[in-house]
């Protein structure tokens, strides 16, 4: 069985299993030299030498753009070109469940409670009555995983959205317009000139920060205060410095990047604050997720995963507990989640052989072309390029 899952999107990428062992994963960028290029037609071009029976449509929606004619979506229908019988599988509105998939199966353990804390993932409908529906947007999961029956099951869904979402509580669900962890670390982000996306620099900053009494309270009751975030679902958020004299900014922060010695101490002391507020929120869900399963084996997804100095506090406060973070917990990764989790399921879980995630380097078998200053290694492959670079002390690598 060869399984092709993609996540269009930022981070657009592309995930081959066959018969249950990963055979390539590549993200689009580095194919197309495009950084966060979304549309991993590419990647979907190298599964096609070796064939694909199954595509698995990842992202946040379940609609896609139509071609004309076929009315087909673009992935299903450039594939259905090779082959006639292409079975797809759409799974947008399984984001969280792409995450937690994918960090079970990387981790190689026999079952485990997921944590997935995601900026924005699938927008879901709860109806309240005939007349009226609420809806909001994945942020923060907790689910179950094992290679029975069950799979990976949901046992807890956080949702954020908008001013016009109207707060509703059940027993497995929250829903309401608050400010969830990651769209306040956005806003923090933005707010530094980083953009929503670059968080990892604002989580670079937060050392050089420290404690600061000015710094409005940014967290009330576990949500981000209203009193200063806006968010903006499903993409980003922003600060209201306006309210607050001690933010305000008197320059673009950009400048910062550029100019060390213009960083203010309300930027790193913010970037502080928010560090420090999210890593212990993000354990009190895994100290939830342990209460309701009692399970020992913790792994870990979403955007928040890549936060390595949050990690690093998940270790020291729960050293009982056995702790896996997806290295691709980023969207890119729900490729290889929903691939494996439709092997798993096209199978009904009969295989339950575990495969864990033992390197990082996951692309297909390639050739490149490079140009080296003074230096023609056209049709070698990369491993050439390194060994050139060091017997020719070459420093610069021209593309």
């Amino acid at each position: 069985m060869r399984v092709l899952a993609i996540n269009p999107g930022h981070n657009g990428s592309a995930a081959y299993v066959v018969d249950g062992d990963l055979k390539f994963y590549i993200e689009e960028e580095r194919l197309s030299r495009s950084k966060y290029d979304g549309n991993p037609f590419a990647g979907m071009a190298e599964a096609l030498k070796y064939g694909v029976d199954i595509l698995v449509l990842g992202g946040t929606s379940e609609q896609f753009p139509q071609l004309p004619w076929t009315g087909e979506d673009p992935y299903s229908g450039f594939l259905r070109k090779f082959n006639p019988n292409l079975k797809v599988i759409n799974a947008g509105a399984s984001h969280h469940k792409g995450h937690a998939a994918g960090a079970f199966y990387n981790s190689g353990f026999e079952e485990a409670v997921a944590i997935v804390v995601d900026g924005s993932g699938t927008r879901k409908s709860i109806r309240v009555n005939d007349n009226f529906s609420n809806s909001g947007f994945e942020t923060e999961s907790i689910w179950n995983c094992s290679y029975d029956l069950n799979g990976i099951s949901a046992l807890y869904t956080r949702y954020g959205g908008n001013h016009d979402t109207v707060r509703l509580k059940g027993t497995s669900f929250e829903m309401d317009s608050s400010i969830t962890l990651v769209k306040a670390y956005e806003a923090v982000s933005e707010y530094l000139g980083f953009g929503f996306i670059e968080a990892g620099k604002t989580m670079g900053l937060a050392p050089y920060g420290k404690k600061d009494d000015k710094i409005p309270t940014l967290f009330v009751e576990g949500r981000g205060s209203k009193d200063v975030f806006n968010p903006h679902y499903p993409a980003g958020a922003t600060i209201d410095d306006g309210r607050y004299p001690y933010l305000e900014r008197k320059e673009d922060p950009k400048l910062w990047h550029r100019d060390p010695s213009k960083v203010t101490d309300a930027a790193k002391n913010l970037a502080w604050a928010i560090q420090d507020s999210t890593q212990e929120l993000v354990g009190d869900l895994i100290q939830k997720a342990v209460d309701m399963t009692d399970k020992k084996n913790v792994v870990i997804a979403g955007g928040y995963g890549l936060n390595c100095v949050a990690n690093y506090y998940y270790k020291k406060r729960f050293p009982d507990l056995n702790i896996f973070v997806d290295p691709i917990s980023h969207d890119g990764g729900t490729a290889i989640g929903l691939a494996k989790l439709i092997y798993n399921e096209e199978n009904l879980c009969e295989d339950k052989t575990k495969r864990p995630l033992t390197t990082l380097y996951l692309g297909p078998e390639r050739k490149e072309n490079y140009d080296l200053e003074g230096y023609d290694t056209r049709d070698v492959t990369p491993a050439d390029v390194a060994k050139l670079i060091a017997e020719k002390n070459i420093v610069t690598l021209f593309q």
